[in-house]
């Protein structure tokens, strides 16, 4: 399980193209959580995880997890 981490979010016209279910993946992808990890915390598959985190990388522009990460980097809340 994936608990107490302090992740970044995007910022707030990022946040409004991410349904509630790809940010909270977005949240735990940022957390580090492997796509298994994610889909056991949520209850979820693991395709479905994958799926998530395609369409979260599609709205940010970015190619993949590692991106995603200086994105979020990029966009922290002060």
């Amino acid at each position: 399980m994936l608990r107490g981490l302090w992740v970044a979010t995007p910022n707030e016209d990022q946040c409004d193209s991410l349904t509630e279910a790809e940010h909270t993946v977005h949240v735990l992808l940022c957390a580090g959580g492997s796509n298994a990890a994610i889909a056991d915390t949520l209850h979820l598959g693991t395709e479905t995880i994958r799926t998530h985190a395609k369409r979260i990388y599609a709205k940010l522009g970015v190619s993949g997890r590692n991106e995603l990460l200086v994105h979020a980097g990029d966009h922290q809340h002060h």
